[in-house]
């Protein structure tokens, strides 16, 4: 009877080991999947603070029509970014550019 009780014994206790590790697996998982998220929630927040403050200094120096591209692109980055809103961004990109292009030739 002795024997029997150890061998049950030591299986329940090879099960719990082996469902320890799988456990373990399936939260080093969660834990790559998190800080994927963590990762591009924190560059879609700097990439959304960038635009704010060249939508400010772009309308401290007069370049009304940039500042109001980078507003718009900072709105695309506070909302969901999708396919359409990315195209905008590109678009309101070259409208900085050029605004700011031109203020160099006038210079």
């Amino acid at each position: 009877f002795e024997i029997l009780k150890h061998t049950l014994k030591r299986a329940v206790d090879m099960k719990t080991a082996e469902a320890d590790v799988q456990a373990m697996e399936y939260l080093k998982e969660l834990d790559a999947e998190k800080l994927a998220i963590l990762s591009k929630l924190n560059l879609k927040n700097k990439a959304t603070r960038e635009a704010h403050s060249l939508a400010g200094s772009l309308g401290t120096f007069g370049l009304q029509t940039a500042s109001d591209a980078a507003a718009e692109i900072e709105r695309a980055f506070q909302s969901s970014i999708k396919r359409d809103d990315a195209l905008g961004v590109g678009k309101y990109l070259a409208q900085i550019k050029q605004a700011v292009d031109g203020r160099r030739t006038d210079s």
